[in-house]
């Protein structure tokens, strides 16, 4: 009885052990980390549309124009910046909305 009490201890930790070296990929931490990526995302995208908007004086200095405008390059990587952003977000507020709806399997 005695061994079998030392051994339940023992398997206790081990499993206390494991549970949390394994918590930063739990259903808990995932989905934590999910809702800061789109909240990261968001002020992204955000600061990119404002920086741009706002004139960016430093890529003004580097490649616009004397008059303040911006190129056509610049322009076409803004917007191709915007879009790639946007797809970002949108497929981690999908995965949000999946995980919401408890479309995720196994872990609700």
């Amino acid at each position: 009885m005695l061994q079998h009490t030392s051994l339940q201890t023992q398997w206790r930790r081990k499993q206390s052990e494991m549970d949390e070296t394994l918590a930063p990929w739990g259903p808990r931490a995932m989905y934590q980390r999910l809702a800061a990526g789109i909240t990261e995302q968001e002020a992204l995208l955000r600061a990119v549309y404002e920086s741009f908007l706002e004139g960016g004086s430093e890529a003004h200095e580097h490649y616009g124009d004397a008059d303040g405008k911006a190129t056509e390059k610049e322009v076409a990587d803004w917007i191709k910046r915007i879009r790639e952003g946007t797809v970002v977000l949108e497929k981690r507020r999908e995965m949000r909305a999946r995980w919401d709806d408890g479309r995720v399997g196994g872990w609700r």
